[in-house]
């Protein structure tokens, strides 16, 4: 879709953007890793969130595809592989209980619900409206913990910067549900940067 309407428009900025904040936000992700293997600890790193995340960017994938968005599959492929050394690490040096280890049978569901079922752009947006909540509980951890513990500055500088964008994005395509979530994503994004300044 995008390359077939490539030139001076919307659509090709947003395309733009999409590729450079997906870069971005791998090498955030990069970082985080490397933070928790360095440090042999998941301290204060939700992994609810990062567990939600790897399956909303795999639904990026789907959906994607079904919309013929190159940008999503590309942002979905790559965040999602780029989840892969987080988890692992939070896996190894904080450990994963029950009910987050039954999450991602659910999350697997998910994703086999969104490829067979024709309302994938409703779905797509439920699972958006639920990353609001996975992602609140990133600064409660911090904030639990009265600590910044392994979370990487580098990643919410990432988020943050590439969640501007989308707010601009947002309502630069009048796009009511963009409108809702991005802003959200934004003000949990803020709240978490300043308890890493707090608790650091």
């Amino acid at each position: 879709m995008e390359l077939k309407n490539f030139g001076w428009n919307l659509l090709t900025i947003g395309f733009c953007g999409t590729i450079f904040f997906t870069l971005f936000a791998a090498w955030g992700l990069w970082q985080q890793a490397k933070k928790i293997w360095l440090n042999k600890s998941g301290l204060s790193v939700s992994v609810f969130w990062f567990s939600y995340n790897i399956f909303l960017f795999s639904a990026n994938i789907v959906y994607g595809y079904s919309i013929n968005s190159l940008a999503l599959v590309f942002n979905g492929v790559l965040l999602s592989l780029m989840h892969f050394p987080v988890l692992i690490g939070l896996a190894k040096f904080k450990g994963f209980k029950p009910i987050q280890k039954w999450l991602f049978v659910l999350y697997l569901g998910l994703i086999v619900l969104l490829i067979a079922l024709p309302i994938k752009s409703q779905m797509y947006l439920l699972f958006s409206f639920v990353n609001i909540i996975a992602l609140i509980t990133q600064p409660w951890e911090i904030m639990k913990n009265k600590n910044s513990g392994m979370v990487e500055i580098k990643l919410i500088v990432v988020y943050l910067a590439s969640t501007l964008f989308w707010v601009a994005y947002a309502f630069a395509i009048k796009d009511w549900a963009l409108q809702i979530i991005c802003p959200a994503y934004l003000i949990i994004w803020i709240a978490t940067l300043i308890l890493w300044v707090k608790y650091k």
